[in-house]
């Protein structure tokens, strides 16, 4: 069997080249590697509240987010609005990072 090093779709025995890449075919492919994305935080909330608001409204742009809640949370698997001293830290990819902090501003403002 043969791969195709750039589309890495595997051929039968008797094909040599990829017809779609134009490229000769290897015996074997090398592992994938995602690229590595950087993520910054883009705004610390005071509310769980205001970061699901804000997760939500990233998602319908189609920017990923990851929310990072205080121990409370973590610790005790526990959902609650809010704690005084509390916040929760909304992450997403560096690349997206403008277009999420004013879609942040506009809710959060």
């Amino acid at each position: 069997m043969g791969f195709c090093p750039e589309c890495r779709y595997e051929f039968k025995e008797n094909i040599k080249r990829c017809p779609d890449c134009e490229v000769e075919l290897i015996d074997e492919l090398p592992p994938e590697q995602e690229p590595e994305e950087k993520w910054v935080l883009v705004k610390d909330l005071e509310s769980d509240i205001f970061a699901d608001m804000v997760k939500e409204a990233l998602e319908n742009e189609g920017i990923p987010s990851i929310i990072k809640s205080d121990f409370f949370h973590e610790g005790f698997l526990t959902e609650p609005t809010s704690f005084p001293g509390s916040h929760s830290a909304v992450f997403v990819p560096e690349n997206h990072a403008d277009a999420a902090e004013i879609i942040i501003d506009n809710i959060t403002d």
